[in-house]
């Protein structure tokens, strides 16, 4: 078990979820666990769909493994590019958002420089 009073490894950073950075890396990870299913031959196991199963293998872990390339399929597909579009825009409002912030601190610090 672990103590609940232990202090997070220093070494071990965690990405927030929504930063650019986390989308993008969230996204290659969906990316490359799709392409290893896929090297890993899982894709002949969504045959469970149209109710055959692939040869020499019981028919549930068949349906299993084709469910796990299939949620791996929708996530390489649907969900990463989605992760890196948000990304983008995130990068994107992020800076303007730093622009408009460097530009009131300007707008303040003239201002309060006038009243002396």
């Amino acid at each position: 078990m672990s103590d609940p009073h232990a202090r997070p490894d220093p070494r071990r950073k965690r990405l927030p979820f929504f930063s650019p950075r986390g989308l993008v890396v969230r996204a290659l990870i969906l990316g490359a666990a799709f392409g290893i299913a896929h090297l890993a031959g899982l894709r002949g196991h969504a045959t469970f769909l149209s109710g055959a199963t692939a040869a020499g293998i019981h028919p549930i872990l068949s349906a299993v493994l084709g469910c796990a390339y299939l949620a791996l399929y929708v996530g390489a597909v649907l969900v990463a590019p989605v992760f890196l579009i948000a990304g983008g825009i995130l990068v994107v409002v992020l800076r303007l958002l730093g622009r408009q912030a460097q530009s009131v601190r300007g707008r303040q610090e003239s201002l309060s420089g006038q009243e002396r």
